[in-house]
């Protein structure tokens, strides 16, 4: 993704997404209130989770499994076991850490050698039960990949380029039942989009996801890619390789992903990446040569409510040309459209934005995710840097009717 953010597509002459979302997905307790807000900001979510603190050590962690350090002692670290026969007593096993000098681009498989531990293991199931297989007919060509259920009467996300222009569809549940899928909406839109699509099945009593959708993730992160393709469940521990890095290929447009370490045979289309509390906290879209490409979960909700509603995605326009802020982590306007929101509510060339709706924007590509699932008419509330000053803003967001 490009650290350049020009609301404007070239070839069509409209503004790059920032559309919908339903607030109540989106809204902080805390409001915009002090200078110290930044700072806050960064701290909420360990006042309100102190359990989550663990990201940030497994943030500490893979990096040190990038250097060859031996670990012991994480949450995901402790969580990962092999079991391991010795050769002179063939009936004793014992359970030691695989993650010790493990490179993160060496990631090892849990499958029939590896183990959990009780508590991941319970997540990882509860995970397994959310997730469907699906198979989409093309004439003679089948695409398999696996969704999430996202409701319990039968509403599923899946990548939307797997799923896109399919002749039918068939969701098979973990239960191995069966049913026909039909594609309620897709958000494969220029010049950006999320590349989800929802299929609806004639189900219920499903088991929704358990997406953790405030969870901060973090480069050299270890997480957990779980796919239930071949009837059976596969587990792969690996690492989050980059959160906000260019892509190319078919993933250029996405106006968020995370880039996932390699692994040893790559990552079937919809699996779920967990994090240590066994949450979902990204879901990988497909392949971009050997990095998997991912679309992180606090996008999943606000995107698939608007495809619910009105099968694509609208898109609400601020009206600014912006770039990446090196002196702070902000994103720096360059330029306002004319007849824009920015305009119109006094956004200025030089500005920083630093936060949209109490969430940080510390680059570009985070500016344009939070603005994505925000439709024309949605009221966003800014905090900004002019000058010495810190200033909240609250705008109205257009549509890209404007000229510069």
């Amino acid at each position: 993704m490009s650290s350049h953010f020009d609301e404007f597509d070239n070839d069509e002459e409209d503004p790059s997404p920032l559309l919908p979302q339903d607030d109540r997905l989106w809204r902080h307790p805390s409001e915009l209130s002090n200078t110290n807000y930044k700072k806050e900001l960064q701290n909420t979510w360990l006042s309100r989770e102190p359990s989550k603190a663990s990201a940030w050590t497994a943030g500490i962690v893979g990096a040190l499994l990038a250097s060859g350090v031996v670990l012991l002692g994480t949450h995901l670290a402790t969580a990962l076991t092999a079991k391991t026969t010795n050769v002179a007593q063939a009936d004793t096993t014992s359970t030691v850490p695989i993650l010790g000098a493990a490179s993160s681009y060496a990631a090892p498989a849990l499958g029939g050698h590896m183990s959990l531990s009780p508590d991941i293991s319970l997540a990882v199931n509860s995970v397994a039960e959310s997730m469907v297989t699906i198979q989409a007919n093309f004439g003679a060509k089948q695409s398999y990949m696996d969704g999430l259920v996202i409701s319990q009467n039968g509403l599923i996300v899946a990548p939307a380029t797997s799923v896109a222009g399919a002749a039918s569809i068939i969701v098979t549940l973990y239960n191995k039942t069966s049913y026909v899928g039909n594609i309620v909406g897709i958000d494969n839109s220029k010049p950006y989009n999320s590349d989800l699509a929802v299929i609806h099945i004639e189900a219920n009593g499903l088991h929704p996801v358990p997406l953790d959708e405030e969870e901060p993730v973090a480069n050299h992160q270890m997480v957990l890619a779980l796919n239930i393709q071949a009837a059976k469940e596969q587990v792969l521990a690996t690492t989050i390789n980059s959160l906000d890095s260019p892509q190319t290929k078919n993933w250029s447009r996405l106006v968020d992903s995370i880039v996932i370490s390699p692994t040893p045979q790559g990552l079937t289309p919809g699996t779920a990446i967990l994090d240590d509390a066994g949450g979902v906290v990204a879901f990988v879209l497909g392949n971009n040569q050997k990095y998997p490409i991912a679309v992180p979960a606090w996008l999943i909700k606000p995107v698939t409510n608007v495809l619910i509603m009105h099968k694509t995605v609208l898109k609400g326009w601020l009206g600014v040309v912006a770039t990446n802020y090196t002196l702070r982590k902000g994103v720096l306007i360059d330029s306002v459209y004319r007849h824009s929101a920015a305009a119109a509510y006094g956004l200025l060339p030089g500005d920083v934005i630093i936060a949209l709706d109490n969430q940080p924007t510390d680059t570009v590509n985070s500016l344009m995710a939070r603005l994505y699932t925000k439709p024309p008419g949605s009221t966003v509330r800014l905090l900004v840097i002019r000058g010495n000053k810190i200033m909240p803003m609250k705008l109205v967001l257009g549509s890209s009717t404007a000229s510069k």
